[in-house]
This record gives C-alpha cells, structure tokens and sequence, in this order.
C-alpha cells in the first residue's frame, strides 16, 4: 500500500503534466488563429479606411457637375421687358449651359443664346414676311428667348400671334395686345432653315427676335433657363418645361 506521500507525488505529476498539455494545446491553438487574428485586423483596418469612400464619391461627382464646363447652371437676369409677362425685367432665372450637349432644344422652351451681331436681317426683307436669313456672325452677349419652331417649319405673325405650318399656335404667355405694327402683321410665311430655330419674345412689341434678325443656328444657343428667384416666375418656367 502506497504511504500518503508517494499518492501525493503521483497526483502532483498528473497536475503538472495536465497543465502542461493544456499549455501546449493554448499554445498551438494561438498560433494556427493568429493569421485568423491579422486578417481581421486588416480587414477592419481597410472596413475602417473605406467606410467614407461613398460620401466621398458622393462630393466628388457633385464637384464635377458643378464644376464641369459643359454642364454648369448659372444665374443670368433679364434686361428688358421682351419676355413678360413670363420673366419680368431684372429677374434671376437659372440657366443649365449643358441641356444641350447631347440632344436639340426643344420647341416651347426658353434658351440662352448669342443673337445676331447686327439686329437688321441679313437679307432684304420682304414687306409683309419675317427675316428669312441667317446671319453670318453672332454678337458676344446673350438674349433670352422662347423657341418657337424648329427645322423645316413655317412661321408668320398675325396680329402679333403665331402662325405655324398654316395653324394659329395657341401661346398662354402672349398675353399683351401687339400695337407694333410692323412686327405685329408678318403674315408672308417664311421656313425655317435646317440647323436652326426661331426664337420670339413672349412679349411681342418687343422689336429684337427672329422676326427682324431672322433664325438662330443651333451651335449659338448656349444653355436652357430652367427656373428663376420668385416662386410666381419659377412656375412659369417650368410650365414652359413640362409642357414641351
């Protein structure tokens, strides 16, 4: 029978070598998950680096819209009274200078553009006919007008209202009386000549529009107003938008 010391030796040899096996095993354990360690310190590492990359995307294609030459939208404010009532004179509209990078204007909406260098028609002007010349050279400023026929499309004024392809166009924003009479009664039809477009003011006892300078080539069209400062004239312009 074995005395209480060699019973005690015994079970402290299976403590010591119980502990050592475990240490071996926490050992073993730790090294095999150390690369499972790296990795996810890594991967949260690049999850903590990446987690702004859409923000910053965000602001980085906002910086370009804004930026970019071809599609910025600016503020520009009438001088004149030729497109009241719709734009009252001094109005801020907002104008996108790239609507027409990639497609045509359309007929109705109100564009930017480079009139004419001189605001007489190119031509001899037929009594009784609008201008159905286009200039040689364009002037530096801008003017804002409403296109009102395209490409190959008749135009003639009577009464100072629009008469398209032979049929009186119904203008909600030609609200005033044309008491120019010269410009008032054009009704010799004219075509509008391929690659460009006829612009009038929505005011028509104003003398500076495509009656008297004739057709604007599509390349001196610059950029379509899309809103303006007041609620009232901000709604108008986008009737004008929606409805064409």
């Amino acid at each position: 029978m074995d005395s209480p010391q060699d019973t005690a030796g015994r079970l402290a040899e299976v403590y010591l070598s119980t502990r050592r096996r475990a240490q071996h095993a926490r050992t073993t354990a730790t090294r095999h998950l150390e690369p499972l360690r790296c990795a996810y310190r890594s991967l949260c590492g690049i999850a903590h680096r990446w987690r702004y990359v859409p923000l910053l995307g965000a602001l980085l294609g906002a910086i370009l819209v804004t930026a970019a030459p071809g599609r910025r939208t600016a503020g520009d404010a009438l001088s004149d009274d030729s497109m009241t009532p719709t734009i009252p004179v001094g109005e801020a509209v907002q104008v996108d200078r790239g609507a027409f990078t990639d497609h045509l204007p359309k007929v109705g909406v109100i564009v930017t553009f480079h009139p004419p260098a001189s605001e007489t028609c190119a031509t001899v002007q037929q009594p009784g006919s609008a201008c159905p010349s286009v200039a040689s050279a364009s002037a530096e400023g801008e003017g804002i007008k409403r296109i009102v026929a395209g490409p190959g499309a008749t135009v003639a004024i009577v009464d100072g209202h629009l008469i398209r392809d032979g049929r009186p166009v119904s203008e909600s924003y030609d609200q005033r009386t044309c008491v120019a009479s010269a410009i008032c009664q054009m009704p010799i039809a004219v075509r509008v000549p391929h690659g460009t477009w006829w612009v009038l003011a929505d005011n028509r006892n104003a003398p500076n529009d495509s009656r008297t300078y004739g057709p604007i080539p599509t390349a001196w069209i610059t950029g379509l107003v899309v809103s303006a400062t007041t609620a009232n004239v901000r709604h108008r312009v986008r009737q004008s938008l929606r409805h064409h």
